[in-house]
């Protein structure tokens, strides 16, 4: 689908039996009674849908799918602007503004260092590239 509302329309319509959709686009629905959600694919239960079970307590244990947001720097840049921007994005991060507007599109923020997050960053990619060659998605030269 080039889009989540052309995929979505089709679930809703029969056309299509299943599908992976974010957690607010699924609550909302979900409260309409339009489709019903089978479990969230984060390693913890969403807060937009507290009674929701995971994948992982549905059957299939480790299974533990997210999408992480961060702020990033150019490489090289300098390790005090890293840590400045660093502060200055958790603070925001802690207001109660931004933790509403997280909270309306059912996220749960994570916060840590810049090095944390990047670990995080090199898992998912290690993670996704075995996934790609074990699927054998792309061509082995």
């Amino acid at each position: 689908y080039r889009a989540g509302t052309e995929a979505r329309n089709d679930l809703m319509a029969g056309r299509v039996g299943v599908m992976m959709d974010v957690a607010p686009n699924a609550a909302e629905l979900a409260r309409a009674g339009r489709v019903r959600v089978l479990a969230v694919t984060t390693a913890a239960r969403s807060v937009a849908l507290p009674e929701v079970p995971t994948v992982a307590e549905a059957g299939l244990p480790g299974f533990d799918i997210g999408v992480l947001i961060g702020l990033m720097a150019p490489a090289g840049t300098p390790r005090p602007i890293v840590e400045r921007l660093a502060a200055a994005s958790a603070a925001m991060a802690r207001t109660p503004e931004v933790v509403a507007l997280w909270r309306a599109q059912a996220a749960e923020p994570v916060l840590g260092t810049p090095e944390e997050f990047g670990a995080m960053l090199a898992e998912d990619v290690t993670r996704w590239a075995r996934a790609i060659r074990e699927a054998r998605l792309v061509r082995q030269e």
